[in-house]
């Protein structure tokens, strides 16, 4: 009878919910064991509802991978989109465009360093998932590809442009350590430099004026 109370609730619970629950265990558990040492009992556990229903929200363990991880940048690329969008409701310039576009990069790898470092290590074990980090990639692309246009920039190329900085965001993140061993620079400083590296790209120019 005491285990009642508890069967009610998780059969209460709706599929959002159920997908949601076993997104953020999935999250934890990838982070702390990575993708092979990581099992869908342990994840099913943690999230506290069976493991067929892992299976029917996701499929596999490479499916509900797939969403753990990559599901927090769709929710970065879509916060872009919007912040794009209102972008001459508060009449910025394309360079505090760059700016802020970083900034949101940065925290966004910021806040899930594990989670990011769990990616690049499984790549090999689920190779399916750099399709869909592909396709966000484009995303992000389409829309310096518009910024450019509408700013009159001279034509380049917005996936390099993006796919670099995307990198080097990651890695001023993720490898702060070895990049800088004798001390790093702050938060700001490092947003600073890389919005000058993206501007430049952006705008093909030589950092000696408009």
């Amino acid at each position: 009878m005491t285990e009642m109370p508890s069967h009610k609730a998780r059969s209460r619970r709706t599929g959002q919910e159920v997908r949601s629950r076993l997104a953020a265990a999935a999250r934890d558990v990838f982070a702390e064991r990575g993708y092979m040492g990581a099992s869908t009992r342990e994840i099913a556990r943690q999230a506290e509802v069976t493991e067929v229903l892992l299976f029917r929200h996701f499929g596999s363990k490479a499916g509900l991978f797939e969403h753990a991880v990559l599901d927090p940048f769709e929710h970065f690329v879509d916060e872009w989109g919007s912040h794009w969008s209102r972008r001459g409701l508060r009449g910025e310039s394309l360079e505090e465009l760059a700016r802020d576009y970083i900034e949101l990069l940065y925290d966004f790898f910021d806040h899930n360093r594990q989670l990011m470092t769990t990616l690049l290590a499984a790549k090999a074990h689920h190779p399916p998932t750099a399709s869909r980090l592909d396709e966000l990639l484009q995303r992000l692309e389409n829309t310096v590809r518009e910024g450019s246009a509408q700013y009159g920039f001279p034509g380049g190329d917005p996936a390099i442009t993006v796919r670099l900085t995307f990198g080097l965001v990651m890695s001023a993140v993720l490898h702060t350590d070895v990049l800088f061993p004798t001390g790093a620079p702050t938060r700001d400083e490092l947003i600073d430099e890389l919005t000058r590296y993206m501007w430049q790209g952006v705008s093909h120019s030589d950092g000696k004026g408009k």
